[in-house]
């Protein structure tokens, strides 16, 4: 539909039906694209699982004594704890993905909808925001810094954790119930 000037040259409602409908289709398809990049890194994951078992079947299978036997625990926990590392920071990298192509894809599809619609329907349509996306960036590098050690919580979030002032009054430690 080519942008109509007012509202009286819209098919209603067959118009706004199928720019309803061709909105929640572009939706769809945008979290089944999440959902894509998501499995790929799970398949990913399994598969580094798969192989990593089968180098530690194959290596205990070849040791020779008990000796080696014995070193075979410490190996898979290491490489185990590599494999969830490197998962980890892949994860992180696929939600910062998907977030960002959610909300790229989300406002095509409402600039797509507003040009089927028409702008006076949206004009007498009431004003939608958007909430905030939340600053994923911030939250990975405070979750590096917190495995590194280097992280050390905000004043506010330490005062955040005291106990409040009326249970302190009543007597109870933090953790504790106060019953009457």
């Amino acid at each position: 539909m080519s942008n109509p000037t007012d509202l009286s040259q819209l098919q209603q409602p067959f118009d706004i039906y199928r720019a309803n409908l061709g909105f929640a289709l572009r939706m769809a398809a945008l979290l089944q694209e999440s959902r894509q990049r998501t499995r790929q890194l799970e398949t990913q994951a399994a598969d580094s699982t798969i192989a990593m078992l089968r180098a530690a079947a194959q290596s205990i299978e070849a040791a020779p004594d008990w000796s080696a036997l014995s070193a075979q625990p410490g190996t898979l926990l290491r490489d185990q704890a590599q494999m969830m590392a490197k998962f980890w920071e892949g994860w992180f990298g696929v939600t910062l993905q998907n977030g960002n192509s959610l909300h790229a894809g989300m406002d095509e599809a409402v600039k797509h909808w507003q040009s089927e619609v028409g702008a006076p329907a949206v004009a007498t349509a009431p004003a939608v925001t958007w909430p905030a996306v939340p600053d994923f960036a911030a939250g990975i590098d405070r979750f590096v810094r917190a495995m590194n050690g280097t992280w050390t919580p905000a004043a506010s979030e330490a005062a955040n954790s005291v106990a409040p002032a009326s249970s302190k009054a009543n007597g109870a430690r933090r953790g504790e119930r106060h019953v009457e």
